[in-house]
C-alpha cells in the first residue's frame, strides 16, 4: 500500500499517469509511471555497480550481493544496484539448490524498486522476467511480459518465455502465438521451435510439432529437451520405436533430466511392459530428488513416489495402466 499511495504522490506531484498491475499469489506490485524520468546516476555509481557485476562474473555472489547493498546506501535511488542484487541473490540461491519464501520476497523487492525508481530501464525488466521463469512464477513472466512488450522492442528471447509460460498454464493457443514471434524475431533460436512444437502435439497437429522439432534437433543435435519432445510428439501418435528412439536419444544427451525416463516410462505402460515402466519411473524419481532445481515439479514428485512405492514396490504394478491415465504429463 506504502509504494501505491508513493506512486499516486509522483503522479499528483508530477502529472504522470501510473498504472498498478497487481498478480493474485505474488507479494509483488510492478508500477508502470509514463513519462517518469530515470535518475541520473553519476559515475562513482557506475564504477560500483560494474564492480560487483566482476565479483558476479567471479561467482563470488555474496561479495556481489554486500557490494550493491554498499552502492544502494550511497545511493539509495541507484536503480542498476537494486536489480543486480536481485538478480544476484538468484543466482547465490541457485548456486546452493534452496530458496526461502523471504528471499524470493526479496529478490522480487529489488526488482520492483528497480522498475519503479526507472521504469525505462529494460533490463530490470528482463531480469525480473527471466527470474520469475526459473521460479515458475508464470503468471508474473505473463503480466511483466505484456508490459515490457509495451515498453519496448520485443526479444526473441522475451517471447519464448511467453510461449512457455502459457503452455505451461494450458493454453496452447496463446503458446503458439508467442512462438511464432519468438522464431520470427530470431529463426535460430531453438527453444521457440520447441515450445511451439510441442504446443503442436498438445493440439494434436502432430505433422507441424514433427516439423518444428526437427528443426530444432537441426539447430542444436545436443539439444535434449528437442529430442525429448519429438518423442512425445511419435508417443502421442503411438509410433512407439520412434518414439522410443528420441527418448533414448534425449536421455543419453543429459543423463541427470528426469524427464526422458519418465516419457519412456509411458511408452513402457502404452506398450504393455508394466516392468519396464516401473523401472524407468523409479530412475526418474530418483533423478528428480537429485536435482538442484530451486523449484521442483512437486506433483510429478508425488506421483512418482506413489508409483514406485505403493504399486512397483508392492508388486501390484497393474495398477499403473489405470493409474497413469490419471497422471501428470511432462
Amino acid at each position: 500500500m506504502k509504494v501505491i499511495l508513493q506512486c499516486f504522490s509522483t503522479m499528483i506531484n508530477r502529472r504522470n499517469y501510473c498504472l498498478p498491475i497487481f498478480l493474485l499469489g505474488f507479494s509483488f506490485v510492478i508500477l508502470a509511471c509514463k513519462s517518469k524520468d530515470c535518475v541520473t546516476l553519476k559515475e562513482e555509481d557506475y564504477q560500483r555497480n560494474a564492480a560487483a557485476e566482476q565479483q558476479c562474473d567471479n561467482q563470488e555472489f555474496g561479495k556481489a550481493m554486500s557490494m550493491s547493498t554498499a552502492a544502494i546506501l550511497v545511493n539509495p535511488e541507484n536503480y542498476i544496484a537494486h536489480s543486480n542484487r536481485g538478480i544476484f541473490l538468484y543466482y547465490q540461491c541457485s548456486n546452493t539448490g534452496k530458496i526461502t519464501p523471504a528471499q524470493k520476497d526479496s529478490i522480487y523487492a529489488d526488482f520492483q524498486k528497480s522498475i519503479s525508481i526507472c521504469p525505462d530501464f529494460s533490463k530490470g525488466y528482463r531480469n525480473l522476467i527471466r527470474t520469475a521463469f526459473k521460479l515458475n512464477d508464470y503468471d508474473l513472466v505473463i503480466e511483466s511480459g505484456h508490459l515490457y512488450n509495451s515498453r519496448f522492442e520485443k526479444t526473441a528471447e522475451l517471447m519464448s518465455f511467453l510461449a512457455d509460460s502459457y503452455f505451461k498454464k494450458g493454453q496452447y493457443e496463446s503458446a503458439l502465438k508467442f512462438a511464432d514471434e519468438a522464431v520470427n524475431v530470431d529463426s535460430r533460436l531453438g527453444s521457440g521451435y520447441i515450445i511451439r512444437g510441442k504446443s503442436h502435439t498438445k493440439l494434436g497437429q502432430f505433422e507441424a510439432a514433427v516439423k518444428d522439432l526437427t528443426t530444432a534437433i537441426d539447430l542444436d543435435h545436443n539439444d535434449w529437451m528437442a529430442w525429448h519432445e519429438r518423442g512425445n510428439c511419435y508417443l502421442a501418435q503411438k509410433q512407439f520405436q520412434a518414439a522410443r528412439s528420441d527418448l533414448i536419444t534425449a536421455m543419453g544427451i543429459d543423463t541427470s533430466r528426469p524427464e526422458p525416463l519418465f516419457s519412456l516410462g509411458t511408452l513402457a505402460i502404452e506398450m504393455n511392459n508394466l516392468s519396464e515402466a516401473c523401472d524407468y519411473y523409479h530412475k526418474s524419481w530418483l533423478k528428480l530428488n537429485e536435482s538442484p532445481s530451486l523449484v521442483k515439479n512437486e506433483r510429478l514428485e508425488k506421483y512418482l513416489q506413489r508409483v514406485v512405492l505403493e504399486y512397483c514396490i508392492k508388486g501390484e504394478p497393474g495398477v499403473l495402466q489405470q493409474l497413469h491415465l490419471l497422471g501428470p504429463r511432462i
